[in-house]
């Protein structure tokens, strides 16, 4: 009995892994984006305690899953607190993300003015690259399935322009 409680306990921490959370700077999270990148790179910084976040949160998931064929990629940077941490990862298991997500570190002004220098460091915030590494829009606030659709079309087609 023992040893089936064990095997039991083994096998279930299997099936529930917790996601992990990778530290990165601004600059290692591009390049990031640059080495990952798919046709459409999406950025998406938010926090466990954000309720903005938390709402836009599975429409990002399930837009990946529906655009995965088409080479869209979805980078989430948590900027949760240390203090926040295992609830970041909680979200994320609840969420389903099975893939490391990023950790914001290091200040956040330098952080912030090499993701975008018009951000004001409000999230959500949403940044949209091209196949190339470029950006092609940066969003403040939060966003719906649709709006986020109508960026992932707009670069696919300003890929397929050159």
């Amino acid at each position: 009995m023992r040893m089936f409680l064990g095997i039991f306990l083994l096998l279930s921490g299997c099936a529930g892994k917790e996601p992990e959370l990778v530290p990165v700077t601004a600059e290692e999270l591009l390049e990031h984006v640059r080495r990952d990148a798919g046709e459409v790179n999406i950025v998406n910084f938010w926090a466990s305690w954000c309720i903005p976040c938390r709402e836009e949160f599975p429409d990002f998931v399930q837009l990946e899953k529906a655009y995965a064929g088409r080479g869209v990629r979805v980078f989430f940077v948590s900027i949760d607190f240390p203090e926040d941490i295992p609830h970041a990862k909680a979200f994320l298991k609840e969420q389903g993300v099975t893939r490391p997500t990023f950790l914001k570190t290091g200040k956040d002004e330098p952080f912030i003015m090499r993701i975008d220098s018009t951000w004001s460091g409000a999230i959500p915030a949403t940044v949209v690259y091209d196949k190339y590494g470029r950006k092609q829009a940066f969003v403040e606030g939060k966003l719906d399935y649709a709006t986020m659709q109508k960026l992932v079309h707009t670069v696919l087609e300003t890929n397929a322009g050159g």
